[in-house]
C-alpha cells in the first residue's frame, strides 16, 4: 500500500491516529524520507496525543522526534506532573541535552524516579545510534551493585532494548561486573535473571558473527555463572533470528568452548545452542557429532537429552536409533527412543515386549517394564501383537498396580488387532467401576469397533450410559447402515427404559449417519412415541433440519412449530439460513415466523431475535415483527421485535424490508407507534407510562454510522411532522452530526439540529452535552471542520444560540483531541465574545489548559 502511494493514504493516516499500533505500522513501511511530509498532511496542524509517545516518537524523524520531545517535557513541567512521568520524554531528546538531567537523576531518593532514569538513559543512547554514547551510559552501570532488585531489574531490561551491535569490547569489563554483582544480590528475582538471559542471548547473536571474541567470550562466562544459580539458561529462538547459513557461523565461533566442555563430560552449552537452533541444528554435522560424543561419554541426565536431540531428525532417526541401542539397550524405554522404535523401526521392538526386558542404565532390576505405546500397533508383527496382548492383560490384571494404570493398560490393548479385544472384554465385568468403564470406551477402539455397538447400547439405560453411549458414537461410524437403524431405532422406540441423554444421542447418531430417508422415519416416529421425553423431541426437531427433502420432517417441524412445549419449539430456531438448501429457506422462514408469532414470550422472544436472518427469503414473515412492536399489550418481546426492525432496516435488502422509504417496514411501524404516541395512555400510570413514546424512542436510538444514518434522516423527517416527539427527532438528528462525512454536511446537519432546538434553549443545552459525549473518541476530525463549525457559531436569528452552544461543544471536545492548535482557540475565544450569554458561559466554561 506505501508503494503504490494512493493518494487516500494520508486520510487513511488520520483515521488511524485513534488507532496508534496500526499508525505506527503505516509509519514504519513509509521509507524515512517520506515521513516528516506525510506527518504533516496527517497531523494537519494537530499535535500528537499523550499515549503516542512510546509508539510514534522513535518513528518520527530526528528533528521533528526533538522538537515535539521538547514540548513534552516542558508541558509536563508546567502541569507540575512528577519526574517519573518526565522522563520517558527525556529519552528522545538529543544525548548531550538529556544526558545531564538523567545522570543527575541516578542519584534521586525514590526508586521509582530512579527506575525511570534507567530506563530513559539506556533508551536515549540506543536513539543516538552512538557506540560512544552507549558505552558512557554502561559506564553508570557499577551504580548498581548495591540497588535493590527493582531498580535493577528496570535498567538490565533497558539495557536489553539497546541494539547489541552498539556494544563495544571495551564494554566488557562492566558488564562482567553488572552480571556478577546482579547474580550474586540476595534479592535477584527472576524478571533480572530473565533480562540477563535476553541481554547475552542477544550479544552471542550478533558477535557470534560479527567476530567480538571477547564479547562472546563474556556472553559464556555469564551463562555459565546465570546457570550456576538456576540451573537452566536459555539463548532465545535464533532459529528465528538468525539468517541463514549464520548458524554455521554461530557454531564456528562457539566451538572451542564446546570442546572444552566436552572433555570435562560438561554438556549444557551444547544442549542450550541445540534447542535454541531448533530444526537449523540438523544441519551443522559437528555439532551433530557433540551429541554423539554426549550419548557416549555424558551422564543418564544428559544421555537422555543428547538423545532427544540426536533423534530430531527425521531423515536420520530409523538408523541413530539402533546406534543408541547399541550403546545402551535399556534406552529403549526413555520416551524419544522409545516412540522411534514403536512407530518406525518395529524390528527393534521384540526386546520391550519380552517377558524378560533389557536391564540397564534407564531400566534398573526389579523394575518393571511398562507396555509401550500401542498407537502405531497395526505396524507389528501378529508376534508382537501376541506378546502386546500378554504383557496388557497381566498389566489390567495387576493388583499392585493402581486402577488409573490398569486401566491405561485396557485402552492400550484395544489398539492391538486381533488380540486386544480379547483383553478389553476381559475387564467388562470387573468389580472395579473405573476399569469396568474403561473396557467399555475402550470397545470403539478395536480394529472391529461396530461389532461392540450391541453391547454398547444395551447399557443405555444403566449407570454405564455416561461411558457406553459415547462409545457407541465413534462405533456407529463403523456399523452397516441397515445394522445401524435397527439397533437406533430399538432405542428410540420406547419412552422408558432408557436414559433421556441416551435417546438424544441415538436421535444424532440417526441423523448424522443414516441415509437420509431412513433418519427422517426414525426420526419422525422417535418424535412421535406416546409419552416421549420433550428434549428428545427437541433433539429430534433440531437434527431433522438436515433431512429436509422428507416430506414427513416439513410435517414434524409444523407439529413442532405449532403447539409444542417451549423447549421443543424453541429447537425450530437452532437451523441457521446458510446451513440449509435454498430451496428450503423461505417455507422454514414461515416456520419461524409462526414462533415468533405465538403469545408466550418465552418462545417469541428468540424467535423474533432470529427473524431477521429468515425475512430476506420470506419478506412477508418481517410484519410479525411490527406487530410485537406496535401491539401495546406485548410487554413480553417487544424489544427484540424493535431489534428486527432495525436489523432488517439497515440490512441493505430491497424495499420494503430495508431502509427507511414511506412503505418500508421501519417506516410503517414508526407511523404506527406516531399515531398510538398521540394519545398514548397510560400517562404516568401505575405501572407503565407513555409506552408508544418510549417504543418510539427505542427504535430510534441507532448508531451514527454509515449503514444507519439513512435511517436516521428518514426517522427525522417523519417524525417532523408530530411536535410532541420533537425531542426524540432532536435526538435522531443530532446522530447525524458526522464530521467525517466533509465540512458542508457538517454545516448542513448542525443547522438541521439547531431549527429542531428553536426556542427550546434548556433542550440545547442537553443537546450540547451529549454531543460532546458523542465524539470524545472515534476518529479525528478531517481538514475543514473547523470552518464548519465557524459557520454554524456566527448563525443568527432565531437559532443563533443553539448553533452557538452545538459549535462551543465540539470545538471543545475537538480542540482537546488534537491538542488545542493556535486556529482551534482562536475559534474558542471568539465563541467566548458571542452573542448569546448562554454560548458565553459555555465557551469560558470550557479548560483549555489546567492550572
Amino acid at each position: 500500500m506505501v508503494r503504490a502511494d494512493p493518494p487516500s493514504l494520508p486520510a487513511l493516516g488520520r483515521h488511524w491516529l485513534a488507532a496508534p499500533r496500526c499508525f505506527a505500522a503505516l509509519l514504519r513501511a513509509l521509507p524515512p524520507g517520506r515521513r516528516d511530509a506525510f506527518l504533516d498532511l496527517v497531523y494537519a496542524g494537530a499535535l500528537p496525543r499523550e499515549g503516542e509517545l512510546s509508539l510514534l516518537l522513535p518513528l518520527f524523524p530526528h528533528a521533528r522526534r526533538h522538537a515535539e520531545a521538547r514540548r513534552r517535557v516542558a508541558a509536563r513541567r508546567a502541569e507540575g506532573r512528577p519526574w517519573a512521568q518526565i522522563a520517558p520524554a527525556l529519552a528522545y531528546l538529543p544525548t548531550a541535552e538529556a544526558q545531564p538531567e538523567l545522570r543527575a537523576a541516578l542519584a534521586r531518593p525514590d526508586a521509582d524516579d530512579r527506575s525511570a532514569a534507567w530506563t530513559a538513559l539506556f533508551a536515549n543512547a540506543a536513539a543516538s545510534d552512538d557506540r560512544a554514547a552507549v558505552q558512557d551510559a554502561l559506564g553508570l552501570l557499577p551504580r548498581l551493585r548495591n540497588e535493590q532488585d527493582p531498580v535493577r531489574c528496570a535498567a538490565l531490561t533497558a539495557l536489553v532494548q539497546v541494539p547489541a551491535r552498539l556494544l563495544t569490547q571495551a564494554a566488557v569489563a562492566v558488564l562482567d561486573a553488572a552480571v556478577q554483582d546482579a547474580v550474586d544480590a540476595r534479592d535477584c528475582s527472576y524478571a533480572t535473571r530473565a533480562a540477563l538471559q535476553r541481554l547475552v542471548a542477544e550479544v552471542l547473536r550478533e558477535h557470534a558473527l560479527a567476530g567480538g571474541a571477547e564479547l562472546v567470550e563474556w556472553a559464556l562466562r555469564s551463562l555459565q555463572r546465570i546457570a550456576g544459580q538456576t540451573g537452566t539458561v536459555e539463548l532465545g529462538r535464533l532459529e528465528h533470528r538468525l539468517r541463514r547459513g549464520h548458524e554455521h557461523a554461530v557454531f564456528a565461533t562457539l566451538r572451542p568452548w564446546l570442546d572444552t566442555m566436552a572433555d570435562t563430560a560438561e554438556y549444557w552449552l551444547l544442549f542450550t545452542l541445540a534447542h535454541s537452533l531448533g530444526r537449523r541444528a540438523r544441519g551443522i554435522p559437528e555439532l551433530q557429532e557433540l551429541l554423539l560424543h554426549a550419548l557416549q561419554f555424558g551422564s543418564d541426565g544428559a544421555f537422555t537429552t543428547a538423545a532427544a536431540l540426536w533423534l530430531d531428525d527425521p531423515r536420520t532417526r530409523g538408523a541413530r536409533v539402533a546406534e543408541i541401542l547399541e550403546l545402551e539397550p535399556s534406552a529403549a524405554f526413555l520416551p524419544p527412543v522409545r516412540d522411534v522404535v514403536v512407530e518406525r523401526r518395529t524390528d527393534l521392538l521384540d526386546p520391550l515386549l519380552a517377558p524378560m526386558p533389557p536391564y540397564g542404565r534407564f531400566l534398573k532390576q526389579p523394575q518393571r517394564a511398562t507396555l509401550p505405546p500401542t498407537w502405531s500397533a497395526s505396524r507389528w508383527t501378529p508376534r508382537q501383537w501376541r506378546a502386546a496382548a500378554r504383557l496388557a492383560a497381566a498389566a489390567a490384571s495387576d493388583l499392585t498396580l493402581p486402577l488409573h494404570g490398569r486401566a491405561a493398560a485396557v485402552h492400550a490393548a484395544a489398539a492391538i488387532p486381533e488380540y486386544g479385544k480379547a483383553v478389553v472384554r476381559a475387564q467388562l465385568d470387573s468389580a472395579e467401576v473405573v476399569l469396568a468403564e474403561a473396557a467399555l470406551a475402550a470397545l470403539a477402539w478395536t480394529d472391529r469397533p461396530a461389532d461392540a455397538l450391541g453391547d454398547l447400547l444395551a447399557h443405555a439405560g444403566g449407570d454405564r450410559a455416561r461411558v457406553a453411549v459415547y462409545a457407541a458414537t465413534r462405533a456407529a461410524r463403523f456399523a452397516p447402515p441397515g445394522e445401524l437403524a435397527e439397533r437406533l431405532g430399538e432405542l428410540l422406540s420406547r419412552a422408558q427404559g432408557s436414559k433421556v441423554t441416551s435417546r438424544k444421542e441415538a436421535v444424532r447418531l440417526a441423523a448424522e449417519h443414516l441415509p437420509p430417508r431412513a433418519a427422517a422415519d426414525l426420526l419422525v416416529a422417535a418424535y412421535r412415541v406416546e409419552g416421549q421425553h420433550r428434549d428428545v423431541r427437541a433433539a429430534a426437531v433440531a437434527f431433522a433440519t438436515g433431512l429436509l427433502d422428507a416430506e414427513p420432517v416439513w410435517e414434524l417441524l409444523a407439529e413442532a412449530a405449532g403447539q409444542a412445549p417451549p423447549s421443543v419449539r424453541r429447537a425450530v430456531l437452532r437451523a441457521d439460513p446458510g446451513h440449509l438448501p435454498k430451496t428450503h429457506r423461505a417455507r422454514y422462514a414461515h416456520l419461524v415466523a409462526s414462533v415468533a408469532a405465538a403469545p408466550d414470550p418465552e418462545v417469541a422472544t428468540p424467535a423474533l431475535a432470529a427473524l431477521p436472518r429468515w425475512a430476506a427469503w420470506a419478506p412477508e414473515t418481517a410484519d410479525v415483527a411490527r406487530r410485537a412492536v406496535t401491539d401495546p399489550a406485548n410487554r413480553g418481546g417487544w424489544r427484540e421485535a424493535a431489534g428486527a426492525v432495525r436489523a432488517l432496516a439497515a440490512s441493505g435488502l430491497p424495499h420494503p424490508l430495508g431502509g427507511a422509504a414511506p412503505g418500508s417496514l421501519l417506516h410503517r411501524t414508526l407511523t404506527e407507534l406516531a399515531a398510538a404516541a398521540r394519545t398514548d395512555d397510560p400517562d404516568a400510570g401505575d405501572d407503565r407510562d407513555l409506552p408508544a413514546r418510549r417504543r418510539l424512542a427505542h427504535l430510534t436510538d441507532l448508531p451514527a454510522d454509515d449503514r444507519h444514518r439513512p435511517l436516521l434522516a428518514g426517522a427525522a423527517d417523519l417524525l417532523a411532522a408530530e411536535p410532541d416527539l420533537a425531542g426524540i427527532r432532536a435526538a435522531a438528528l443530532r446522530r447525524l452530526v458526522a464530521p467525517t462525512a466533509g465540512p458542508q454536511a457538517l454545516a448542513t446537519a448542525l443547522g438541521a439540529l439547531a431549527e429542531a432546538h428553536q426556542g427550546r434553549p434548556a433542550a440545547a443545552a442537553l443537546t450540547a452535552l451529549a454531543l460532546l459525549r458523542d465524539h470524545a473518541s472515534g476518529p479525528l476530525p478531517p481538514p475543514g471542520t473547523l470552518d464548519a463549525l465557524a459557520r454554524t457559531a456566527r448563525r443568527d436569528g432565531d437559532t443563533g444560540a443553539a448553533a452557538g452552544l452545538f459549535a462551543t461543544a465540539l470545538t471543545e471536545v475537538f480542540g482537546d483531541r488534537l491538542g488545542w492548535p493556535q486556529e482551534w482557540r482562536a475559534l474558542l475565544r471568539e465563541l467566548r465574545r458571542h452573542p448569546s450569554a448562554d454560548v458565553r458561559e459555555r465557551a469560558l466554561a470550557a479548560v483549555m489548559y489546567r492550572e
